[in-house]
This record gives C-alpha cells, structure tokens and sequence, in this order.
C-alpha cells in the first residue's frame, strides 16, 4: 500500500493505493477458495475504486469491477460487478456445480441488491443413496420442515435481496446407484439472504429409475416451485416400464414429500398386482407359486448386493469418470418365453455421438 495523510492530526484525510498480488481467501464454508488473487484499489475518504480485480474459482477466471463508496444519505453504498466463465461455485463428496456468472451487487449496506444470471455449465450429482440405511430405519420424529434452501442469518447479508435467475446451458447430471439421468433448472431466485424464495420449473430429461425387478424410465417431467410455497416443490413425471410382458406407466403428481402415485398397465393389472410386479418382479396370479417366490427374492437379494458392490467399488467424486460398469445395462424379466421363464436382456454402451450429437450405439442380447 502508498498511503498518503493530508489535514490535521485529528482528523487527516487519507488516500492509498492498495495492491494485492496471489492472494488467496478460503471461505469457512463449502465452497471452494479464490484463489490467485491480484487487486489493485484506490481508496480515498469518498470510498475505494477497483482498478483491477481478478482471481481464480476451481480454476476459471473471474473479474470484479466496480466501487464501494460513502455518502451522507445512504451511508456505505456499493456498486460492484462479478463476470466469470465456468466457475466453481460448490463442490464435495458426490455433488459439484459450475457456472457461467454475471452478477451485480448495488445499493447501501445495509440493502443490498443482487441481480443477474447464473448458468450451470458442469453440474454433477454421484452420490449414492445407502437403501441398506434406510431399512434399518430411524427413531428420530419426523419433522416438516420443507425443502430448505441456504439461509444468512447475520445482517447486512441476512437483508441482501436477490434477483438471480438460474439456468443451465448443459443439463445437471444425475449418477449414482438408483437413477442415471439429467435436470434442466429454469428458476428464478427472489427474497432475503435469510429467507431466500425459488420459483420456476425444473425439466426432468430422461432419467432410469433402478428397481429390483427392473427400471422405470422417465422420459419426461416437471418439478415445479411456487413462490408461495417455495420449500414444498411439486412433481408431474411420467415413468414406464416392460415387466413379463405388461406395459407399466406411473404417474407422480403433487408435492415431493407426499406425491400421488398412479399405476396402470396394458393388459390392465390391479393396483396390488402392478405394485409386486414393480418391487419385486411378482407374476400375476403367482402368490401360491414357490419357484415365482425364490425369483422374486432373489431379484430383491440381487438388487441390494449390486447395491453394496457400488458402494464398495464406487466412487461418490464429482471428478469421477463413467467406470466401464456403469455403461451395462441389465433388465430381468421384461418379458417372459412361451414356456413361462423371464428373459434377461443385456446391453453394453460402445460409445455416443456416433451419426449425431446425442445418440448411442449399443450392443445387446
């Protein structure tokens, strides 16, 4: 720093130039550090002007322009700018999430505003759901809380208001040991620092729901937010499913903690009936059958131990790549022979965008 003192000792004005050079601020939350820091401020009693600031988030570039200045009226007033391409805004064991960033912070301290848009470029979500956890269950109470989104409970930030709208230029990937699809976020973000508010719509890409007896496949969905109940999202998806033979669809309405589920099936099934079939691969009419039961407890046995290989031999790293097990696909049961046994189909990923952005080639048998 230059500084220069000019006036009184009792009250001197004070001018300084103020640089930084590699800095690095580690944030005690889970974000990641900025680092690479390199400043060049000027500061005077009217405030301080930012000549040059850049850094590093997860390794992409940032720049921040702008002033925080004084005044009579408003007190401490700031005008800042954040500009960046493919920023790591979060990243821990099996979630990560970058951005494409332009950002404003405007007005007095103690009522900010923060306005602009932010763009997933690289979202990513690995990490896997412990179903041999949730058998053991839990003697915990219930407790309705919602969906809870961030919440800054110390002032001036706990009064910041957003106007943040929150898109994705590549989908939000979802990987782990119960689904493999992807998520499309068009949400606006309002409120407070301290009671933030999501409204919008999420897009649900085709996603693979894996079930003992086989998948369910949601080609399409909605999960919609209401401002007006922001932590209770509602859910319209649509999932289908082939078992022994019968064309299974699943309709998920209403909110994400207690949705309506509807089946139905062609040839029609009763709503029990279509139930084993989905759990357990059960065959209509086949609860006094003995072999049918060892099948459907064997489908129940094989599904947690390919649970807990995942889990043994998996990684929940957001850097992690698709392993060569993650490109099989094996269904049991999907149709039956004409002397009553499941069929098992199988099929491996050779490799995508192949004739066209987006398109797979398979082998199968």
């Amino acid at each position: 720093a230059d500084v220069t003192m000019k006036g009184p000792i009792s009250d001197p004005a004070v001018d300084a130039v103020v640089r930084l050079t590699d800095g690095e601020l580690r944030p005690d939350m889970d974000v990641p550090s900025l680092q690479v820091l390199q400043l060049n401020a000027v500061v005077t009693p009217a405030g301080a002007r930012l000549q040059t600031f850049t850094g590093e988030l997860g390794g992409a570039a940032f720049q921040i322009t702008g002033s925080v200045m004084r005044n009579s009226e408003d007190g401490v007033v700031v005008d800042l700018r954040l500009q960046g391409e493919n920023l790591l805004f979060y990243r821990s064991a099996g979630l990560k999430v970058r951005a494409d960033t332009g950002l404003t912070v405007k007005g007095p301290l103690k009522r900010l505003e923060v306005a602009g848009e932010v763009a997933i470029t690289d979202g990513r979500l690995v990490k896997y759901f412990d179903l041999l956890g949730s058998l053991k269950g839990s003697s915990k109470p219930k407790t309705d809380m919602g969906l809870q989104l961030f919440s800054i409970r110390q002032p001036p930030l706990s009064d910041m208001v957003f106007d943040v709208r929150l898109t994705s230029k590549n989908p939000f990937r979802i990987r782990n040991n119960l689904a493999k699809g992807a998520v499309r976020p068009e949400l606006k973000l309002t409120g407070t620092g301290e009671f933030p508010v999501l409204a919008g719509e999420v897009d649900v890409d085709p996603t693979r729901i894996s079930l003992p007896a086989g998948s369910l496949v949601f080609e399409s969905g909605v999960i919609r937010f209401d401002p007006n109940r922001p932590d209770r999202p509602t859910l319209d998806l649509v999932g289908t499913s082939k078992m022994l033979g019968y064309d299974v669809t699943m309709l998920v309405e209403g909110p994400y903690d207690e949705p309506i589920v509807t089946l139905s099936s062609v040839p029609p099934l009763s709503n029990e009936e279509l139930l084993l079939l989905l759990i357990a691969g059960q065959q209509p009419n086949a609860a006094g059958d003995s072999q049918a039961s060892q099948r459907q407890s064997m489908n129940v046995a094989v599904f947690l131990g390919k649970d807990l290989i995942a889990r043994w031999f998996g990684s929940e790293s957001s850097e992690a790549t698709e392993s060569i097990v993650d490109r099989f696909e094996i269904g049991v049961g999907r149709a039956v022979t004409r002397s009553g046994e499941e069929t098992i189909d199988a099929q491996f990923r050779i490799s995508q965008d192949v004739l066209r952005d987006g398109d797979k080639l398979y082998i199968t048998g």
